[in-house]
C-alpha cells in the first residue's frame, strides 16, 4: 500500500478543484494495471471517463471520473517498467529480518 500527502499550492485541477468543492480529505484511489487503455475505454463505456491524464517515461495514468459515484476519483495506472515504483525512497530497501 502506498499512501500520497498532496498538498496543492498554486495552480489548478483536479487536486485544486476537489478541495474548493468539499475541503480536505480522499482524492483518489490508484491501481496498477497493465493495460491502460483498455482499462479507460472500459471505464468510459461505463459511463467514467477518463477527465486527466500524462505520463513520464513509460508510464502512465489517468483519473477517471468517479466522483459523483465515489465520492473521490479512480487512478489507473500503467508502469510497465517499474519507473514509479523505484522512484519511491523505499523500492530497494532490503526487507527487516524478524
Amino acid at each position: 500500500m502506498q499512501i500520497e500527502l498532496i498538498q496543492p499550492i498554486a495552480g489548478e485541477g483536479l487536486h485544486f478543484d476537489l478541495i474548493n468543492a468539499r475541503g480536505p480529505g480522499a482524492h483518489h484511489l490508484g491501481f496498477y494495471i497493465d493495460d491502460l487503455a483498455a482499462e479507460a475505454a472500459a471505464a468510459a463505456a461505463d459511463g467514467f471517463p477518463p477527465i486527466m491524464s500524462s505520463g513520464m517515461g513509460t508510464s502512465r495514468y489517468c483519473y477517471l471520473d468517479t466522483i459523483d459515484v465515489l465520492g473521490l476519483y479512480i487512478e489507473l495506472i500503467s508502469d510497465p517498467d517499474d519507473m514509479m515504483t523505484k522512484m519511491m525512497p523505499w523500492w530497494n530497501d532490503p526487507l527487516p529480518q524478524a
